[in-house]
Order: structure tokens, then sequence, then C-alpha cells
């Protein structure tokens, strides 16, 4: 435990000012804030509740020294809540979509009836006739917006009904979409959203509840993972602590579950390889199986490259070679079928010879024409990479959010980054992450693994006939692969050759100024998505 000194307090101090100053800054570029009553109040609220986290992440990470996973926790769920209010239902990509299809399944776990639209119009969506709560139609149109202004902030108060009565809580009938995916990546969402309506709640509760545990599965998820993954556990802190990973945890997106089950599945197999883990018993394959079987389903089994990593455990573990040869051979195999099994109708999509893109009316590539021009393929591929390949990268780390509706600041995405490229760096005292060049080699085979299914699939998914590029892909599909990456680099300390002798950078303690600048710049993050929405 740590104590305060004279020095720790005037550092302390520094950083309150210095917060205070950017709060100020951006104030004084935006007087529109203080043109309402109600935009003042919740720019200085927020200001306050940065302050309070600034001065709080100082006293918890430099001078009590507390764990990263317990620091997750209190940070995770604090900057979430914060994005939670800051960015209206609606606001996060693809959120209506996605709101529509857990109330479907939240009609499925009450054994409410449903039958099939008989037009169907989107090749994405799979339009369901079923119902809904008659105050939770007539309110979605005010509370369930695409963008976030001062507006949403008054129609939230205008509109926002808390509690039901029995007339408001009538089913009446309602198309609703399902868009096919498996509902493990909903499920928190799903619980929050049958509850919520159990309990009589409003549609604005309602959501907000199915944010709120789709936040707190993303959050001890992330937690667990840092605690239980033996070395690198900093690589995982940051990762989730990215202005996009969070601004999806806060959301009802799937992409909050997918982004847990990653790094639950990733942190436990480096356990079992590197981890006081002698012989792996029933229990840790049971653990391992169960990961892989709920994470392969997502995204049509783009992460199930992540799984090869248990390769690198060691065969001793196992109790010999072919042990853990037919133990990774039916995990592959398990985690497959039930990718194949949960996404049979999207596989089938991909499969049309003809399909038209709803909105544009145009003709898409097909999985056809790419097997008959497998070097155009390649090509287009090649290209698109070339070209988005920076795009995609401050896209993982959050420089658009809200429907790319906001801009995060250049100098807030360079900061994250140079905090990711901090991991290589090993801090003299601490369990290094020291993996055999092959073993190093094998965290890359996931991500670019990865990277050819998701172009593959956006490329007869998503992309019309004639484009340049294949279209679709977005720097938040490859979130799950930072932490792998960090990985792959070796780590490395510099020695200082000084008057005073020989001096190893970093020093001990390095790494709690890296967690602790990100959650300074995680302050800046939230400071300026407030400012631009209420600024509109």
């Amino acid at each position: 435990m740590g104590s305060f000194s004279k020095k720790r307090i005037a550092w302390l101090i520094i950083i309150e000012v210095l917060v205070t100053l950017l709060c100020l800054n951006y104030a004084a570029k935006n007087p529109d804030i203080f043109s309402e009553h109600l935009k003042t109040a919740c720019y200085l609220a927020l200001c306050a509740a940065l302050l309070l986290l600034a001065g709080v992440g100082y006293i918890l990470v430099i001078v009590k020294k507390t764990p990263l996973h317990r620091l997750m926790i209190f940070f995770g769920l604090s900057f979430g809540v914060l994005s939670c209010l800051i960015h209206t239902p609606g606001a996060i990509p693809d959120e209506p979509a996605h709101a529509s299809n857990i109330y479907l399944w939240s009609n499925r776990v009450l054994f409410l009836p449903e039958k099939e639209a008989e037009k169907q119009d989107n090749p994405v969506y799979r339009d369901v006739e079923s119902s809904m709560r008659r105050a939770d139609l007539e309110s979605e149109q005010f509370l369930l917006r695409r963008y976030t202004t001062t507006e949403s902030y008054r129609n939230i108060l205008k509109y926002t009904n808390w509690f039901y009565s029995a007339d408001e809580r009538e089913l009446v009938s309602a198309t609703l979409q399902d868009n096919s995916v498996t509902p493990i990546m909903y499920l928190p969402a799903i619980i929050g959203f049958t509850v919520a309506r159990l309990l009589s709640l409003g549609f604005y509760p309602m959501l907000m509840i199915g944010r709120l545990c789709m936040l707190a599965f993303y959050v001890f998820a992330a937690s667990w993972s840092i605690k239980k993954i033996p070395v690198g556990k900093m690589a995982l802190f940051l990762t989730a602590l990215l202005p996009m990973s969070l601004h999806l945890a806060a959301s009802l997106s799937y992409d909050a579950v997918i982004l847990a089950l990653s790094m639950m599945t990733f942190s436990y197999i480096v356990y079992l390889a590197y981890g006081a883990v002698e012989t792996i018993r029933w229990k840790e394959r049971l653990t391992m199986l169960v990961l892989a079987m709920l994470l392969a389903p997502c995204k049509v089994g783009v992460y199930l490259p992540i799984v090869l990593l248990l390769l690198m455990v060691p065969k001793a573990k196992f109790g010999g070679g072919k042990q853990k040869a037919w133990f990774f051979l039916f995990v592959l195999l398990a985690s497959g079928a039930n990718c194949v099994l949960m996404n049979l109708p999207a596989i089938s999509l991909g499969t049309h010879s003809v399909r038209i893109l709803n909105d544009q009316g145009e003709t898409l590539i097909t999985s056809g024409w790419a097997l008959c021009h497998p070097v155009d393929a390649l090509k287009m591929m090649l290209h698109t990479v070339k070209g988005e390949l920076m795009l995609w990268v401050k896209g993982a780390i959050g420089n658009l959010l809200s429907w790319f509706s906001i801009q995060i600041r250049n100098w807030i995405i360079a900061g994250f980054a140079l905090c990711l490229v901090s991991v290589v760096f090993h801090e003299e005292g601490t369990e290094p992450i020291t993996p055999a060049p092959r073993q190093r080699l094998l965290f890359l085979v996931p991500v670019v693994l990865c990277g050819f299914m998701y172009l593959a699939g956006m490329l007869v998914w998503w992309t019309p006939q004639g484009a340049k590029m294949i279209e679709g892909i977005q720097g938040r599909y490859f979130i799950p692969m930072i932490p792998l990456v960090l990985f792959f680099i070796p780590q490395i300390s510099i020695d200082l050759h000084l008057k005073r002798g020989v001096v190893r950078v970093p020093r001990p303690g390095f790494s709690r100024y890296v967690a602790l600048a990100c959650i300074l710049l995680s302050c800046a993050s939230i400071l300026v998505q407030a400012v631009v929405i209420l600024a509109r």
C-alpha cells in the first residue's frame, strides 16, 4: 500500500489542473455548450466526473498500486457508464437493428408467438412478425435514434416513462428484425430486456439496462482475462480500455460479447501455455472447449483461428503429444461444427449466385466469381489492405465513433497508440513475454487468417461488382487481434551508459505510468465525445 508524500500530492494537483485546463479549453472553443441550461448542466457534471476519475486514477494506479484486473473493473464500468449516458440508444453503429433482434429474442424467452413476414426486403436481416408493448412501439421513434444531439436528451426527458401501466404494457403487432446470429452474442442484453419487461419498466430504462448488462459482462470478462493471463497483462488492459472497445461495450451491439469472448479465449490459452499449470486436467480442457465453442460462431467463424494458439501449449502438460493432438483436433472440429450450425443462413447467403444490395440496388460480387477469378480476388484483397490498413488501425483505436460522426482528436489516438507500443518494452522486475521465435510467429498466424477471412467474407457479402476495393470492413473488427500482435513483437530493454553507471530503460514502475496515461487519455476521449454532441 502506498502513502502520500509531498511529491505525490504535487503530481495529483498537476493532473487535476491539466484536466481542468482541458475542460476549460473545450468550453472556450465551443461556447454553444453554455447556450442552454441543459447543455451547461450536462457539461459541468461531466467535467466534475472526469476530474474525480483522473484523481482516483492517480491514487489507485501510482499510490495504491492496485492490480490491473481491479483497475479494469472500476474504470471499465466508470467510463462505460459515461459512454452509455453520452450516447443515447441508437447512436452506436447498427444499434437499432441489434435492439430489434434483442427484443425479438426477449419475446422468445417469454414464449410469445411469431411468424416470418411474407415480404423480405433485406438480404441480411430477416423480418419477423412478432409483438411489442404498445408504449415501446410509440416511443421507439423518439428514443432510438441514429445520432445523439441535444434534442435526443430533451426527448428522453419528455417521452421517457419509467414504469408502464397495464394499458401501456398491452402487446401489439410489430415487425422485428432477426439477423440469424447465435443468441449467445446477445445473452446479457436479452436478460436485461426480459427482466426490465417483467418489472414493467419503460422503453428507455429497458434499453439502458440492456446496455449496462452488456457492459458488465464485458468489463468482468476483461478483468477475468487480465487476472488469468500470466504475462502481458498490460496488453489486455490497454486493449480493453480503447475508445472503440468501450464504445462498443457500452451498447447493445454483439461486438461487446465478441470482444469479451476473444479476450477470455486468448487469455486462457496463454494461461495454459505459460501459467503455473503442470498438468491440464478435465477442468481446464472443459473450460477451453466451452470458450472455443462460444467464440467460434461469432462473425461467422472469423475469430476461430485464435484457437490455433493451442499448438503452443507444451505437449507434456497434456501427458504426451498424442493426447495434445487429439484434444486440439476435438476442440477445432467441435467449435468449427458449432460455427457452421449457428451460421447456416449467413453461409447460404454467401453462396447465392446473384444477390442485390438492398439500399443501393447494386449487384454484389459472389463466391462463384471469387472462385473463378482467384487472382483478381487476391489482387483486390491486397489493394484493399494497402489502401485501408492505417484507417483500420485508427478505427480499431477509435478515431471515428457513433456512425463515424464523432472524430476523436489525433493526439488522443496517437497517445493510445504509444501506450500500446510501450508494451514491447520489458520493465525490470516484471515477468517478460518470452516465447520462442517459432511460438511468436504462431501469434501472427491467427491475425493473418482472421484478416483473410474478413476480406473474403466482405468480398462476397458486401462488395458490389465493379468496386476497386473490398467494402464494409471497419477497424473495430480487428480489436481482438491487437493483443496477438503485441505478443508477436519481442520485448526489449535499453541499457544507457551514463557517468553514474549503466541505467536500464524502462525503469521499474514504467507500466504504472502507462496505465495512468491510458486512464487520462480515456478522460480526454470521453470529454471530446460529449463536446461534439453538446455543440450540435
